[in-house]
């Protein structure tokens, strides 16, 4: 009675080998799907780092306001300009209906971060701006 059956010993060496192929199979399943996620994250890391590179650029983005700005329908509208840390605040109180249809069609097919963008219309000629940009 002391004796180890032989069939329990071969018994016992195939379930811990079907136990072993089922937690490889497992193992293998969870690695694909680490691997997806994996290239997933990369692929949306990369995007944002081309997305910061053209809208987190100081120097691009002042450069573009201030060649907006000196378009000709621009410069008899009394523009200012506040810097600050974070961006830029444009304001005017008085602009005519076809330079902001300029202003606002070249800010808006450009590459800016608009923050803040509040247009009132004051009379049937003319309305105030106020556009914020972040870089």
């Amino acid at each position: 009675m002391n004796q180890l059956n032989p069939f329990y010993l071969v018994a016992l060496v195939m379930l811990l080998v079907v136990f072993s192929v089922v937690n490889l199979q497992n193992v293998k399943v969870e690695r694909v799907l680490i691997v997806k996620d994996l290239n997933e994250k990369v692929k949306i890391a990369k995007e944002l780092q081309s997305l910061k590179k053209v809208y987190n650029d100081k120097v691009k983005i002042k450069y573009s306001l201030e060649k907006i700005l000196k378009y000709s329908s621009l410069k008899k509208v009394d523009i200012s300009k506040t810097y600050k840390k974070t961006g830029v605040v444009l304001k005017a109180k008085a602009v005519d209906l076809i330079a902001l249809n300029i202003l606002m069609g070249k800010i808006l097919n450009g590459s800016f971060n608009i923050d803040k963008l509040k247009i009132k219309r004051t009379n049937d000629k003319e309305a105030t701006l106020e556009v914020g940009i972040k870089w």
